[in-house]
């Protein structure tokens, strides 16, 4: 649509040159090219600035279908455009599909000024993309589930490799319930910018029992807070294997 509103008002400003030119020629005037149709195209071209970076942001609709994907934050910067007090922000980030891949995009929205703070690189985003698309936008999805987030971002770690079969076994069929921190112990080892812990928890069964368990998890940063002894965290397991519970925490 902003395409067709654009292409319209670039074959308005035709017409106006068009008649503005045929009118001064015709004209008897003294000074034939200062006639009303300049007007019209004086006032038609000041307004294009504004109504192309008006029509610059993607519709949602042109996203309706698009797939699902996460996008991490890599920079955001204003747009100069304001509605109602909040301002119009283009976020860049790296967007990841559920094969694994990454791309470069970037997303417009209005920010509410109370969550602008919240808006830093680092920060997991979920978005709509439409592949193939030459222009780099995406659609920052704002009616995404945290569930659909984390299915998504199970998912591409399977396709990257990074997570186990059998860990995907546990997400995808698994029981959902929750686990009781119990003992985190930090074994000083790193991997991708993770700390690699050693948890042990205590898992809740579907009759309400519980069952203690262990296992050695990589965290970011940002989830260390979710692994600290007396948290209540997420966890998958099946019913049939106590041996083997994966948890969830935040990954951004």
């Amino acid at each position: 649509m902003r395409f067709v509103i654009r292409g319209a008002l670039l074959a308005v400003c035709a017409v106006l040159v068009v008649l503005w030119i045929v009118t001064a020629l015709t004209s008897g005037d003294r000074s034939p090219f200062l006639n009303d149709w300049l007007v019209t195209l004086v006032f038609l071209l000041m307004t294009l600035p504004f109504a192309f970076r008006q029509t610059s942001t993607p519709s949602d609709r042109e996203f309706a279908g698009g797939q699902f994907g996460v996008g991490t934050v890599v920079s955001v910067r204003r747009t100069g455009t304001t509605v109602n007090d909040q301002p119009e922000m283009d976020v860049v980030m790296d967007v990841e599909t559920v094969t694994g891949e990454t791309f470069r995009a970037t997303g417009r929205r209005l920010v509410d000024l109370t969550t602008l703070s919240e808006l830093v690189p680092g920060v997991l985003l979920p978005v709509r993309y439409a592949p193939g698309r030459k222009d780099g936008r995406v659609m920052i999805d704002l009616e995404a589930t945290g569930e659909q987030m984390h299915a998504h971002i199970q998912e591409a770690a399977f396709a990257r490799g990074e997570t186990t079969a059998r860990s995907m076994e546990n997400y995808r069929h698994g029981f959902a319930t929750t686990a009781l921190v119990l003992a985190m112990r930090p074994t000083g080892e790193v991997r991708d910018g993770a700390a690699v812990i050693d948890l042990q928890y205590r898992v809740t069964r579907p009759d309400g029992t519980t069952f203690d368990t262990r296992r050695e998890l990589e965290v970011p940063p940002i989830g260390i807070a979710d692994v600290q002894p007396g948290r209540i965290v997420n966890a998958r397991y099946l019913l049939q294997d106590e041996s083997d519970v994966s948890v969830e925490i935040r990954v951004g």
